[in-house]
């Protein structure tokens, strides 16, 4: 929290992805975790392998604090690109009224957005990566004259 608050002071942030494992294993920590994010923005979307209907029924307190639900496993030969699913199973539901057209919109543009971080000497690559990636990233790599370890 210390680190999210202070990125918070400096920059602008627009929502929250909470993603895993799955975190309703930890379902204390993570109501606690939303409560914590939720007055820097309300915009919080969690990914979860179980479906809607399982996370109404047993967390009822995190459905009521999130703005919009991923659910379902992800299923790699699923794994299409699309924008927010990891597989075709898995459904997006906007919980927030007020997030429905802002999640529209970002649905309808490109494909899906990969952001990746350098840090030290290690790269972080965050979002849903189209099958075969590492592959991919392997031939690019050994291009250069590099090895993926």
């Amino acid at each position: 929290m210390r680190l999210i608050s202070s990125i918070a002071q400096t920059k602008h942030v627009d929502g929250f992805t909470l993603t895993g494992g799955d975190p309703l294993e930890q379902p204390d920590d993570l109501l606690e975790l939303i409560d914590n994010i939720s007055h820097i923005s309300d915009d919080i979307l969690l990914y979860t392998g179980y479906n809607f209907e399982e996370v109404k029924k047993n967390y009822p307190d995190i459905l009521n604090r999130i703005a919009v639900l991923i659910d379902g496993k992800y299923v790699e030969t699923e794994n299409y690109g699309e924008k927010l699913k990891g597989s075709k199973n898995q459904r997006i539901i906007v919980l927030d009224d007020t997030k429905v057209e802002k999640y529209k919109s970002y649905i309808q543009s490109s494909d899906s957005d990969i952001q990746n971080f350098f840090i030290d000497n290690s790269t972080i690559s965050v979002g849903i990566h189209k099958p075969g990636y590492e592959k991919e990233l392997d031939q690019a790599l050994e291009r250069k004259g590099l090895i993926h370890g």
